[in-house]
């Protein structure tokens, strides 16, 4: 492939990822949601409040505008949520309080549901919610909130799978600078992923500057499976992964009146700091950096010429594909 050819796929590939980054960037401001959260270790994260959420949107209130701040603390045993809402620029206050964490972040999941559900009715308009009293826990029956459909079919917490396609570039893993094409599946739950990852890395041209026009062309095929930690902030998610992958790489000669081919097949090692920002329920941008030890360097060698490419000890990658997570 041609420097010229190669200059020609990077624009292809830096359009396409300024693409996706700008509808990432339209469809999660189409959301219309703001989530501050603060609360202790124990409780849901604001990242799972804010999926939570999101899960509740229907076609109906998609154009809602809805802000939430919501502080828990614990006192006396018992958990209390400060909630204030402000929906469509009407703004509400409620105090709630529970023996437990995700009891009353159930509850205020429950409170938000309402609202965006009174929110949808045909109705002229809706009052603002005012401040409840707390919610009294003794040993007579407890009245709780009935949560709409939406929100009793949703079972926050279970890992989750998904899916990812896309594209990006590397140095020092084939001749001069590489596209990638990539696919990636795993599972993933609230603090931890695992995910297996395949790559396909185009022929480069590797020259020998002793005899004009002779040389080989090098291409790889890499997969490997990535443990990580995942590091919510808001409707992001970073992480930080390691792991091990096979690489094939085959080198077919050129210039030379014996061209043949040669494959060689090695491990590497792969540690690396990825980012998943969400654009929807379902669909989330995702970037990877990645640095890549092979355990061994193979050299390929053209016969009666001599060395034309050999492994470098390190390289690194960074791709941006779509995730599909379900």
């Amino acid at each position: 492939m041609k420097s010229s050819h190669l200059a020609g796929w990077l624009v292809k590939v830096l359009a396409l990822a300024w693409t996706m980054v700008c509808f990432a960037a339209k469809a999660h401001a189409a959301t219309h949601l703001e989530v501050a959260w603060a609360a202790p270790a124990v409780c849901p994260s604001e990242l799972e409040v804010e999926q939570r959420l999101l899960r509740l949107r229907t076609d109906e209130t998609a154009g809602a505008e809805l802000q939430v701040s919501g502080t828990i603390d614990e006192r006396a045993g018992q958990f209390h949520l400060q909630l204030a809402t402000k929906l469509n620029g009407r703004s509400g206050q409620r105090e709630l309080v529970g023996e437990t964490c995700e009891e009353v972040t159930q509850a205020a999941v429950a409170v938000l549901a309402l609202l965006l559900d009174a929110e949808s009715a045909p109705a002229e308009g809706f009052p603002a919610p005012p401040v409840s009293p707390p919610v009294v826990h003794g040993s007579e029956s407890k009245p709780r909130a009935s949560a709409p459909a939406s929100l009793r079919r949703a079972r926050p917490g279970r890992p989750k799978y998904f899916v990812a396609a896309g594209a990006g570039m590397g140095g020092f893993l084939l001749p001069e600078v590489a596209i990638t094409f990539e696919g990636r599946a795993g599972i993933r739950g609230s603090a931890w992923s695992l995910q297996a990852l395949g790559q396909l890395w185009p022929a480069r041209p590797a020259q020998v500057t002793s005899v004009p026009r002779a040389g080989a062309e090098v291409s790889m095929l890499n997969a490997g499976i990535l443990a990580c930690r995942e590091l919510p902030v808001s409707a992001r998610v970073w992480r930080l992964c390691a792991g091990v992958e096979g690489d094939w790489a085959r080198a077919r000669g050129f210039g030379v009146q014996e061209a043949r081919s040669v494959q060689k097949f090695g491990l590497a090692g792969v540690l690396g700091v990825g980012l998943s920002i969400r654009i929807s329920r379902l669909l989330s941008l995702g970037w990877n950096l990645e640095a890549v030890a092979p355990s061994s360097r193979p050299r390929f060698v053209l016969d009666n010429v001599g060395p034309v490419f050999r492994r470098s000890a390190l390289g690194a990658r960074t791709t941006l594909g779509l995730e599909i997570v379900f």
